[in-house]
């Protein structure tokens, strides 16, 4: 609970109720609406608060409405991408004049100062117009190397409530880790089955959880420190993407290193891999090169020296060829 008071008075103005789901999540507000300390008994008797409103919530935590305690909407809030609200009745016409209830919390549960139009986030202030923190981060580069952005410019789907900045980029590199990491076993264990026989199931599971957890891992860190928007559903779609290009070299590179040698049917494996992956995402002409030129090298070299067949043939031949396509992906984000 949070109580707000005003000119060193004995009671408390407004008191706040918030969930355990989140630091910025509203679940009411108890105030004094008619400024008469003599009416209202919420949350104690005397206390002179005498209206309560429930705060209605989206799964960012932006305020999408206020509601009495039937259920009846009072007010209903919209904003821009980066938090610029407006304000509307419960039919959902313009309030001009801003909240008619003096609500302040709002974009991610951040409060909104009335004066400047900019959110309170602790550490910073957040500029919603300009999309920006109107200070540099108190971390320093360790988020990267622009000390304004809001939450890698991605405000739609990331949150920032201590203005660190930590929060958003953990949460973007983890989810397209787990990302990386459910489509690659998946695919991996497809491979190591088909290849080689349920001793190759597990391995292929766990090489291909490796493979695709570090594809997007290196995909979220690459995006955030690029200053450019990490969309995780695009990020979870390529990692999908990935394994499965991966696997698919994986067991040719297998087939073929019988009548090729480790080698050739691995560096094959690395080169497809790389270079279609590559392609696949968007990469021009240059950074499909580089994929298929380091794919092809780096599976090579994986299996001359460690495939065998069976179970460690099946996994490390998915695990090369992934390394192709893991390297075309490097390559494009250091060239953007």
């Amino acid at each position: 609970m949070l109580e707000v008071r005003h000119d060193q008075q004995d009671r408390p103005q407004e008191q706040y109720v918030w969930s355990l789901r989140y630091i910025d999540s509203p679940v009411l507000r108890d105030y004094d609406a008619d400024g008469n300390a003599g009416t209202g008994d919420l949350g104690a008797a005397g206390s002179g608060l005498e209206q309560r409103v429930y705060y209605l919530t989206d799964g960012n935590f932006n305020v999408t409405a206020l509601a009495d305690p039937n259920g009846a909407v009072l007010e209903r809030y919209a904003y821009d991408a980066y938090g610029q609200p407006r304000v509307y009745d419960p039919n959902g016409s313009p309030r001009a004049y801003g909240s008619s209830y003096g609500n302040a919390i709002l974009f991610c549960g951040y409060f909104r100062d009335a004066e400047t139009g900019m959110y309170h986030v602790r550490n910073r202030y957040y500029h919603p117009a300009l999309g920006r923190w109107i200070s540099r981060d108190p971390l320093g580069y360790i988020n990267g190397f622009n000390l304004y952005q809001y939450c890698c410019s991605a405000p739609q789907m990331l949150l920032d409530p201590l203005g660190l900045g930590w929060w958003s980029d953990f949460k973007a590199v983890a989810w397209s880790t787990i990302n990386g990491a459910v489509s690659g076993a998946v695919s991996g264990g497809i491979v190591g089955l088909i290849t080689g026989g349920p001793a190759g199931l597990g391995a292929g599971l766990v090489a291909g959880a490796v493979a695709g957890g570090t594809f997007g891992l290196v995909n979220g860190i690459a995006a955030c420190n690029s200053g450019g928007p990490v969309n995780t559903a695009a990020l979870g779609q390529a990692s999908c993407l990935g394994g499965l290009i991966s696997g698919g070299f994986g067991a040719l590179g297998n087939a073929l290193s019988g009548p090729l040698g480790a080698y050739a049917g691995n560096a094959i494996a690395g080169a497809g891999s790389g270079g279609i992956s590559s392609a696949a995402s968007g990469g021009n002409q240059d950074e499909i090169a580089a994929s298929t030129i380091m794919g092809g090298l780096l599976g090579g070299l994986g299996g001359q020296g460690l495939a065998r067949g069976g179970l460690e043939g099946s996994a490390i031949n998915g695990l090369c060829a992934a390394i192709g396509e893991l390297t075309g992906t490097w390559f494009k984000y250091c060239r953007n």
